[in-house]
Parts: C-alpha cells; sequence; structure tokens
C-alpha cells in the first residue's frame, strides 16, 4: 500500500496558500527584522578631551564647568545594530535645554532617551564624586545613582559583568580637590552586601553613598524560530539557533528538547556559544544519537532559575525514528470501529522526503491488517494522515484495547501503542454484519420471548454519527407457508451479542426466515444478514377452560356455501356463551353481527378488501363472555375453494 495524494484537498491548500501567501510573507518578514533599539554610548569632546556620559536608564545627566559653552556640543552616539536615531549623532545641539533622541528599531518600534546638561555654579563647592570600578570582567556595566538631600544616603547600584570577583572588586573614586573617603579609594573591598563610602569635601560637609552591585543576567530571550529549520537534521547532527543573554561559563548552559505533545524533556550537549552580534549569542548543540521524529520545543537554561522555551515555536524534527502520535477517531467517541469506507486520523511524524515509502497497519498477537490507504492531509505544520481501515470483519480479526499502531520502512517496523490524544488505549471492534446467529428453539408461541446471541448484533449507542438507534430483527415468511411477510421489528440492548424480541400479537403464524441487521452504518444498509435459522410462530392457546376453535373457514366460490362469509366452530355447544366479537387482519377488523349455531358463528360477507388481506394475514380470535369472564379464543381461517 502506498501513500496516495488527495487531490481535492491539496488544491484547496494550495489556493489558501496562494491567497494568504503574501500576508504571510509579510508576517514572517516582520518578525524576522530586529527590535533592538537601545542607545548604547553617548559622549561629547570638550578641549581634545572625550567625555563618555553615563546613560542612567532613559536619562542622561550630566554637569559641567561653568566655563563650558553647552549651545554647541556635538554628541557621537553609538545605537543598536539597525537602529537609527534622529536626532542624528555628530550634529550639533543647544543642551541648554533638554534634548529629545529617539531611536527606531529596523521594525519600527521606538525608545526615547532624554538628555540634560547644565553647568556648576560657580560659587558653589564642587562635590561631584564618580564611582568606577577597576578590575571587572570583561563585559558591559552600568548604574543607576539615585540622588538623596545632602543629609541622606545616596543609593549607587551597579549592574557588572558575570564573571566579576564581587567577593575582591577594586572602587576608584574620582574626588574633588581636598576631599577624602572612608573607605579609602582604590581600596579592594567584598561587594557581596552593599558598601557605604563617606566622603568628607574640603569645606568638612559629608555625604554617605551606598554602594551596591548585581552580577545577574538579564532574563534569557528565544527569536521566533519557524517550524522548519531543523526538521533536516539527523540524529548526532549539531542545531544552532539565537539566545540573548548566555552564561560566558559554557557549562552552565543547558539546552533540552521537549516533545510539545508528551512534555518529555531530552536533554542535549551545548558544544559552542559564539557572541555573533550586539545582544545576540549564537548557541550550538548537538542532537542526541536517536530521537524519536516530532514537534519540539527549545528549553534553554543560563542559570537554575533563569530559562525560556519556545513556547509559540514548535520545531519539526523528521530525520529520526518514524512516530506515531495519537489517533483521532471520526464519527466514534472512543473507539475504533472497522466498517467499509471507515477511516481514521492519525498524527504521525515522517521523513516528508520518504512519504510514498511507508504504509501503515493494525497490529495483534503479531498479526498485521494492513491499512487499505493513507493520505497525507498537507497544510502548514499539519501532520496529520487519514487512513482507511483494514476490513477486520472479513479477516475474522478479534475485537481489542490492546491493538498496536504500526509503522513500516525499508523491512524494519516500529510499533506503538493505539492511543488517542490524552495517552488512553483505543478499542479495536470488528465492526461487521451479524454472524454466528442461534436461538434457543424454533417454535415459539405469540408474546413468548425470541432471543438471538450472535456476533455484531448491537453496538452501543453514544449519539455518534456512525449509528443507527436499533437494530433490526426481521421476520420474513418461507415460501413453504405460501405466504409473503415481513416484518421489521427495532430492537436496543444491552449487549452487542444479544437480541431480544417479545413476540407481537400482529405477527401471523406460521414459518420464517430470520434475518437481522444491527445498527451500524455502513454495513447492509439495503440487505439483511442472513442467518439460515428458520422458527415457527404458533398462534396462543385459548384462554377460556375447554372452549377451542376447531375450524374457521370462508368460502370463495359464489356456488358454493359460505360465500366472502366466515364460519368458526367450536370444539363444544356455546349455548349459554355470549360470542361478543370477531376479530380478523390484526384486529382491524371487528365483526359482532353474525348468526349464532350451537358448536358455530357465521358471519355476513365481508368486503373483499379485508378478505385480500386475511390470505396473507388469516389470524384472528373470537371474543365471547363466560358466566361473566371475557375469553380470547384464536383461530386462523382458511379459504375453502
Amino acid at each position: 500500500m502506498k501513500l496516495s495524494p488527495l487531490f481535492k484537498l491539496s488544491m484547496c491548500f494550495l489556493l489558501i496558500f496562494v491567497s494568504c501567501s503574501k500576508d504571510s510573507n509579510e508576517t514572517e518578514e516582520t518578525q524576522s527584522k530586529s527590535d533592538k533599539n537601545e542607545l548604547l554610548e553617548f559622549s561629547v569632546t570638550i578641549q581634545d578631551t572625550k567625555n563618555q556620559l553615563v546613560i542612567n536608564s532613559n536619562e542622561i545627566l550630566h554637569t559641567f564647568p561653568a566655563e563650558i559653552n553647552l549651545t554647541g556640543l556635538t554628541p557621537v552616539i553609538t545605537i543598536s545594530e539597525k537602529a537609527t536615531i534622529s536626532p542624528k549623532s555628530g550634529v550639533a545641539q543647544d543642551f541648554t535645554k533638554e534634548v529629545i533622541y529617539t531611536v527606531t528599531a529596523e521594525n519600527g518600534t521606538t525608545n526615547i532617551y532624554k538628555v540634560k546638561l547644565a553647568n556648576e555654579d560657580e560659587d558653589a563647592e564642587n562635590k561631584n564624586v564618580v564611582f568606577s570600578f577597576m578590575n571587572l570582567a570583561e563585559g558591559r556595566s552600568n548604574f543607576n545613582h539615585i540622588k538623596q538631600p545632602e543629609a541622606e544616603a545616596d543609593s549607587i547600584q551597579y549592574r557588572i559583568p558575570y564573571l566579576s570577583n564581587i567577593p575582591a572588586l577594586k572602587l576608584h573614586l574620582n574626588l574633588p580637590e581636598g576631599a577624602t573617603s572612608i573607605p579609602k579609594s582604590d581600596e579592594t573591598l567584598d561587594f557581596t552586601n552593599p558598601v557605604t563610602y563617606t566622603v568628607t569635601f574640603h569645606s568638612g560637609d559629608s555625604k554617605k553613598y551606598i554602594v551596591s552591585v548585581d552580577n545577574r543576567l538579564d532574563q534569557v530571550e528565544l527569536p521566533p524560530f519557524s517550524i522548519n529549520m531543523f526538521a533536516d537534521k539527523a540524529p548526532g547532527e549539531t542545531i544552532t539557533f539565537k539566545a540573548y543573554p548566555t552564561n560566558p561559563i559554557l557549562d552552565s548552559v543547558k539546552v533540552n528538547l521537549i516533545n510539545s505533545h508528551t512534555r518529555e524533556s531530552t536533554p542535549l550537549i551545548v558544544e559552542k556559544i559564539e557572541n555573533t552580534s550586539y545582544r545576540s549569542d549564537a548557541v550550538t548543540a548537538r542532537l542526541p544519537e536517536s530521537y524519536l521524529n516530532g514537534r519540539y520545543e527549545i528549553e534553554i537554561f543560563i542559570e537554575h532559575d533563569n530559562s525560556t522555551e519556545t513556547n509559540d515555536s514548535d520545531l519539526r524534527f523528521s530525520k529520526g525514528t518514524p512516530n506515531f502520535s495519537h489517533a483521532s477517531i471520526n464519527g466514534e467517541l472512543d473507539r475504533v470501529i472497522s466498517r467499509p469506507g471507515a477511516h481514521i486520523s492519525a498524527n504521525l511524524y515522517l521523513d516528508h522526503s520518504r512519504l510514498e515509502d511507508y504504509t501503515f497497519s493494525l497490529k495483534k498477537d503479531g498479526i498485521a491488517y494492513e491499512f487499505t490507504n493513507a493520505t497525507y492531509s498537507s497544510g502548514s505544520g499539519n501532520e496529520s494522515f487519514v487512513l482507511t481501515l483494514p476490513d477486520l470483519d472479513t479477516a475474522d480479526a478479534p475485537n481489542g484495547i490492546d491493538y498496536k499502531f504500526a509503522i513500516h520502512l525499508d523491512g524494519e517496523t516500529y510499533e506503538y501503542n493505539l492511543i488517542d490524544y490524552w495517552g488512553k488505549a483505543i478499542p479495536v471492534v470488528s465492526g461487521g454484519s451479524p454472524k454466528n446467529a442461534s436461538v434457543s428453539k424454533n417454535v415459539y408461541t405469540k408474546g413468548d420471548m425470541l432471543t438471538v446471541t450472535g456476533e455484531n448484533l448491537y453496538f452501543a449507542n453514544k449519539r455518534e454519527y456512525i449509528f443507527r438507534e436499533f437494530s433490526e430483527i426481521v421476520l420474513a415468511s418461507t415460501d413453504a407457508s405460501g405466504k409473503d411477510l415481513s416484518y421489521r421489528f427495532p430492537v436496543e440492548s444491552n449487549s452487542e451479542n444479544t437480541l431480544s424480541l417479545p413476540i407481537p400479537d400482529k405477527v401471523q403464524s406460521g414459518s420464517y426466515e430470520l434475518k437481522l441487521k444491527n445498527n451500524l452504518i455502513g454495513y447492509n444498509n439495503n440487505n439483511d444478514a442472513e442467518t439460515g435459522i428458520e422458527i415457527e410462530i404458533l398462534q396462543p392457546a385459548s384462554t377460556h377452560p375447554t372452549l377451542v376453535v376447531t375450524e374457521a373457514i370462508i368460502g370463495v366460490k359464489p356456488d358454493k356455501p359460505f360465500y366472502k362469509q366466515a364460519r368458526i366452530t367450536f370444539n363444544e355447544s356455546i349455548e349459554g356463551i355470549q360470542v361478543d366479537e370477531i376479530l380478523f387482519v390484526e384486529n382491524s377488523l371487528s365483526v359482532k353481527n353474525f348468526l349464532n349455531y350451537p358448536t358455530s358463528v357465521v358471519t355476513g360477507q365481508l368486503e373483499d378488501n379485508y378478505l385480500n388481506e386475511m390470505d396473507q394475514k388469516s389470524d384472528g380470535k373470537v371474543l365471547v363472555t363466560d358466566n361473566g369472564v371475557t375469553y380470547e379464543i384464536p383461530f386462523s381461517i382458511v379459504f375453502q375453494h
């Protein structure tokens, strides 16, 4: 069995793809553009001296000596890669008033920075203290100086490179002339906890500064991934993806593949991390020597409490072991019922370059029942295959909850439990026509319980579209009976293997073939299942203690007695017994006027339409009252030729 294309469905998807491709491409293009819009450095050169100003959040605040002219300073500005800035770098500005810079990322997002410069008061004492660490690890650092009134301590919060040795940092203080500090400048101290510096100025005034450091990494982020970016990566090969920030200690970075459906996690070996551009690192990890095909998410840890994963970006891996994820049952709620034309949808993860090479089957007890057709439902990220079920009924396959779904490729078979999306085993039912039917006896009286046992007689109806509400017991008169009668009785059951029916009074006495029809749509919609069983149905006994009908005839020739009249003869005298009514044709004809004789009654001539029906439906009953009690005495009409 080979995979066959579903042409109409494919054309639909093609039309959808064509109509949506422009929007999709525009969306992907927007998502792939950089969103970086940071102002990284801001400096001005005065008298050949470069002054790099501190960027505190989105503000740049700086005080220059009184003699510096702020009206024509020309800043040199560094911004994120692929971003633009307005006003531009290298353009002179009047900084006696606030200047606002707008940094625009490649994708159009913006970031606002405010620059506020001022001159010192000539008469005021210089109390500017500049702090800078001298022995930080390589990398960027910044600080946030929270100024307080003179009587209170300022707070200076540093973000420093991750590998900096916090217990032994050297902080340099650039003090105004005549000022001193405790602790002293350039003294190596432990900054595990904040350190308080007290600066005493030339005037004798003092100010405290609380300096704290933090070398924690920012929250790691992953960019959007495309579903097929690693689809061609075989087991043992490496994958490379972007992440930022990453831990400079390689062994501290952990990468896992998480199955999007089962949530099972597989660790990968991180081999290399490279900084490729500003705020962008490339992480290279090696896939395991074997993996199950499927959809996965990437999870990265740069510290034990700093991680993220590609929740919104499933990645398809399809060069490993062929994989069955789960089945979606079409029509049935909780089971597979094999019948002509029935199918299931299976989520399979296969090598898309070899779709024509796979075959599939259901397996039980080592026997494979091959699917007769499999069609890939193409679509973006869609892994669904529509599989036509094998005819398990013809194959005489057993029912069971332990079937396997098997994938066959290159002489190898990969077996998986047949489960639904929630991991629950799916029962398989050989949903054929009724078979192996039997009855406990072959002669019945009206009112008796007719019980048929066999296989596939009834399927529990759970309001699923593949079922009718009832199965049917069919009684068809035999050729030998000389009649042409057929009765269909709807039957509901609590067992797949049993149908029961009390034989109704309307069924005419005689011999019948027993036929069956179960409630499963797809089998015998137009034909009843033959059982090969014949049964005889008899009239019930008279309810009167002694009175019975010995003969019931109708004359059919004009020159013969009782032409079109019914004569009912009893076994004993009916004097003293009141004959109330004679019922014919399934009780639809009631005769209450008749001639009474010592042992019989005779009706008047009956209408032709009733006579025609009596030819097939000959059963009737006489209702009599004896000593105040009403009795039913059955008979069967014989036409006297």
